[in-house]
C-alpha cells in the first residue's frame, strides 16, 4: 500500500512536470509569484479581490494528496489554467508603471518590461502543436493519401489504425469507421489523463503501437468485429503467415504506413458476434454459445456460463482446456502506483469465485470482470483486511449496483487487539469498515486453520488464519500475519495462495503441515516481500504468481521482489506478474 510519504512524493513529482509544461518556463512562474507578492503587499484592493482568491485556488490545485487521489484521473494541466498568471503579471506591471510619475522613466520601464517578457517567454508557434498546412483540408497529406487508397476499395471502410489516421481520418471522410478515436491516445501520448475508451479498445490500440505488436490479437479482433483494413507503421510489418491465416494482404505502403486489406470481411461476416457493456457473445441459431470452447473461423474461443467470451485466453490455451479444469486468472496493471491482489476462478461447473479484488480504486475493474458472469459471484474470498485486498470489495458491498454475492470467506481478526497494535499503513478506518460490512451479512464464514471449504465443484483447504498463536507471533502487521493461506486443487495439479503471510506465520504452518503445502503453482507472499527464498525452494513450484507492478518489482533489499525474481530466474521458475496480466492458468 502507498504510505503517506509516497503519496506526497508522487504528487509533487507529477505536479512538477505539469507545472513546467503549463507555465512554459521558469521565468513566467517567477513573474507570477513576484506579481502575487507585489499586489499582496502594495495593493490592498487587489489583495482582497485577486490575491487571496488565487492563493485559495492554488492551495487546491497544487495539492499532492488531491493529485494522487483525484487529479491523476483527469487532464491535470488544464486545472493550472485556473491560476490567472497573465492577468496577475499584467495588473502588477500596470500598477508598477502607474506609480512612476516621470513620463520618460515610465516609457523606459514599459519598454524594459515588454523586452523582458518577450525574451523570457516562449514563442507558441515554435513550441510544438503548429505546422504548415499541406492541403486545403488542413489535414496531414498522409491521411489524405491513405484514406483515398482505402476508399477506392470500399466506400464504407472499417479500419484499425495508428498515427494521424486516428485523429484526422473521419475529418477527411466520415464514412471511415474505426474502433477508437484520439481519446485512446491520451495516456500514451503523455497527456497525463485517464483514457475513457473501453478497456478492450485501449488494449487493441496498445497492442498495435507497442515495440512488438501483437498482430495475432489485432487480426483476430478485426475478423471478429468486421474491420477489413489494418493501417500500421511500415517498420512493423505483419508476417505472411498471419496474413494468410486471417485472409489479409498488403494493399499499399504510403508515407511510412502499411495498408492491409481483406475483401472478404464485412459487417455481415461478424454478425454472429454481439457486444454489450460486459463483453462479447457469439450466437448460433439465436442462442448464445455457453460453457466451453468453440472454434469460430479457425480460432478457438472460451465462453463462460453466461455466454461471454473470455478474451484473455488465447486460441492455443483454449484448445488445452479439459471439462474438469479450473480457469484461474490473475489481474493487475503494471503502471499502478499501488500494489493490489485480484484473482478469479471459473470451475466450468457454473461457479465463479473472486479472490480479494484490490484497492478501492480497483472497484470498476472488479465490476467489469464480474459483469461477464451476469453480476453473480458465487464465492468471494477475502484473504485479510488490508485495503489493497478488500478495498474494492468494500465499495461494491456499499453500492452493489446489481452485483450478488453468494458465500463470503474471510479471517476473523481480533478487532480490539488489532487497534492496540495497528500501524498507520494498516489503515484502521478501512479495517473497521470491512468488519462493519461483514457484521451485517448472514453469508459470511470465518475460516479455521486445517479445515476445508466448498467453492462449488471443488474445496479449498485453509492453512493459515487468525489463531491463538497470532497473539504471540511478533509481526510487522497483524492482518498480514492473519492472512488466509489456502490451496485449491485440480485433478492433477494445485495452486497455493500465500496472500500476505509473514515469516513467523509461514514458519508456523510449515511446522504443522510440512509437505502438504507443496504445490505446482504458488502465489508469492506479500507481493514478493518478506518470505525467504528457502521457503519457495521447499514449496517447489513450477510457476509462481507475483502481484506487483513494475516499480515495485525493482525494489531491492533483503527478501525483496527483485531478490525473489532473481532467485526464481536462477531456478528456471517462470514469474507471472503485472507485466503480462491478465495471466490465465489452466489448473488441470
Amino acid at each position: 500500500m502507498a504510505h503517506f510519504t509516497e503519496i506526497i512524493k508522487y504528487g509533487f513529482a507529477g505536479m512538477k512536470e505539469s507545472i513546467g509544461d503549463s507555465f512554459g518556463n521558469k521565468h513566467i512562474l517567477v513573474l507570477t509569484l513576484l506579481a502575487l507578492l507585489y499586489l499582496g503587499y502594495f495593493n490592498r484592493d487587489m489583495l482582497k479581490k485577486l490575491v487571496i482568491p488565487v492563493i485559495v485556488v492554488a492551495l487546491v490545485v497544487f495539492n499532492p494528496v488531491l493529485y494522487y487521489y483525484v487529479y491523476v484521473k483527469i487532464i491535470y494541466w488544464r486545472l493550472i489554467w485556473m491560476i490567472p498568471n497573465v492577468i496577475l503579471i499584467s495588473i502588477a506591471a500596470s500598477d508598477v508603471i502607474g506609480r512612476v510619475k516621470n513620463k520618460a522613466y515610465k516609457s523606459l520601464l514599459l519598454a524594459l518590461m515588454v523586452i523582458f517578457i518577450i525574451s523570457a517567454g516562449t514563442n507558441a508557434y515554435k513550441a510544438g502543436g503548429f505546422w504548415k498546412s499541406t492541403s486545403a483540408y488542413k489535414i496531414p497529406s498522409d491521411v489524405i493519401e491513405i484514406s483515398d487508397a482505402i476508399l477506392e476499395k470500399d466506400q464504407h471502410p472499417r479500419v484499425i489504425a495508428t498515427g494521424n489516421l486516428i485523429i484526422y481520418g473521419r475529418m477527411y471522410e466520415p464514412e471511415i469507421t474505426m474502433p477508437y478515436g484520439r481519446d485512446v491516445m491520451g495516456a500514451l501520448a503523455g497527456f497525463g489523463c485517464i483514457i475513457y475508451s473501453p478497456k478492450e479498445r485501449k488494449d487493441l490500440y496498445y497492442l498495435m503501437v507497442r515495440e512488438e505488436p501483437d498482430y495475432d490479437y489485432v487480426l483476430e479482433y478485426a475478423s471478429r468485429r468486421g474491420y477489413n483494413f489494418i493501417v500500421n507503421e511500415e517498420g512493423k510489418p505483419i508476417n505472411d503467415a498471419l496474413l494468410e491465416r486471417y485472409g489479409f494482404e498488403l494493399l499499399d505502403t504510403i508515407q511510412g504506413q502499411n495498408i492491409y486489406y481483406n475483401p472478404d470481411i464485412t459487417e455481415d461476416s461478424a454478425q454472429g458476434w454481439q457486444m454489450d457493456d460486459a463483453g462479447f457473445k457469439y450466437y448460433e441459431n439465436g442462442e448464445a454459445v455457453t460453457n466451453g470452447a468453440r472454434e469460430i473461423n479457425g480460432i478457438w474461443y472460451y465462453f463462460n456460463r453466461d455466454g461471454y467470451c473470455l478474451d484473455d485466453i488465447d486460441s492455443a490455451t483454449v484448445q488445452s482446456i479439459g471439462p474438469d479444469d479450473l480457469i484461474i486468472t490473475q489481474y493487475g496493471d503494471d503502471d499502478d502506483k499501488d500494489i493490489n491482489m485480484f484473482y478469479t476462478i471459473d470451475d466450468q461447473k457454473g461457479n465463479f469465485i473472486v479472490v480479494d479484488g484490490g484497492m478501492p480504486n480497483k472497484e470498476e475493474t472488479v465490476r467489469n470482470v464480474i459483469a461477464k458472469y451476469n453480476n453473480k459471484v458465487d464465492y468471494w474470498i477475502i484473504t485479510h483486511p488490508h485495503m489493497d485486498h478488500m478495498g474494492a470489495f468494500d465499495r461494491i458491498c456499499q453500492d452493489p449496483q446489481g452485483i450478488e454475492i453468494g458465500q463470503i470467506y474471510s479471517v476473523d481478526v481480533d478487532r480490539d487487539y488489532f487497534h492496540e497494535i495497528a500501524n498507520e499503513w494498516d489503515f484502521p478506518e478501512e479495517f473497521d469498515l470491512f468488519y462493519s460490512i461483514l457484521d451485517e451479512k448472514d453469508n459470511v464464514t470465518y475460516v479455521e486453520r486445517g479445515k476445508s471449504y466448498s467453492i462449488g465443484s471443488r474445496d479449498i483447504k485453509v492453512y493459515n488464519t487468525f489463531t491463538e498463536e497470532s497473539y504471540d507471533i511478533k509481526t510487522g502487521s497483524l492482518p498480514n500475519a492473519a492472512s488466509m493461506v489456502f490451496k485449491v486443487e485440480g485433478e492433477e495439479t494445485s495452486m497455493l495462495f500465500l496472500a500476505d503471510i509473514e515469516a513467523g506465520n509461514a514458519d508456523l504452518i510449515y511446522s504443522i503441515f510440512g509437505d502438504e503445502l507443496k504445490s505446482d503453482y504458488v502465489q508469492v507472499a506479500h507481493h514478493g516481500q518478506g518470505i525467504v527464498d528457502g521457503y519457495y525452494e521447499f514449496l517447489d513450484p513450477k510457476m509462481v504468481f507475483m502481484d506487483t507492478p513494475e516499480w515495485h518489482r525493482a525494489t531491492e533489499g533483503k527478501n525483496s521482489p527483485s531478490q525473489h525474481i532473481a532467485y526464481f530466474a536462477e531456478k528456471d521458475i517462470p514469474v507471472m506478474s503485472y507485466e503480462t496480466t491478465p495471466n490465465v492458468l489452466i489448473l488441470k
